[in-house]
């Protein structure tokens, strides 16, 4: 599933792992501190691209930082580098194709990008 340029099934299920790991005192939250200064940090990037404060949500750019953070709060193996690769090409092909993504996939050429990167 994408949206805003994301793929959310990923995300969700790190972001479960990582509330169970909290709720289940197996794992602490951020201090207060930390959440604010995080939160702080995210508002100054957002004005100085000229993107507005309800973009928060939005992972797009910064979805792979994210998952490996998530991954490594819940104990859970991080990302393979060509998994990261899978993930950027695909929402570049579906954004550049939109629904016509699938006639227009360059399989071999993904597949050289993988083996490449390993």
């Amino acid at each position: 599933m994408f949206t805003h340029q994301a793929i959310i099934f990923r995300v969700m299920e790190l972001q479960a792992r990582w509330v169970a790991k909290v709720l289940s005192g197996k794992a602490e939250l951020p201090s207060q501190e930390e959440m604010a200064s995080s939160v702080e940090k995210l508002y100054r990037e957002l004005e100085m691209t000229g993107r507005s404060k309800h973009h928060t949500h939005r992972l797009q750019n910064g979805e792979v930082e994210y998952v490996s953070w998530l991954a490594a709060q819940s104990d859970t193996r991080l990302p393979r580098r060509w998994e990261e690769i899978s993930f950027n090409t695909v929402v570049k092909q579906v954004l550049y194709c939109g629904e016509n993504f699938r006639d227009a996939w360059d399989v071999d050429k993904w597949i050289h990008e993988r083996d490449s990167s390993n």
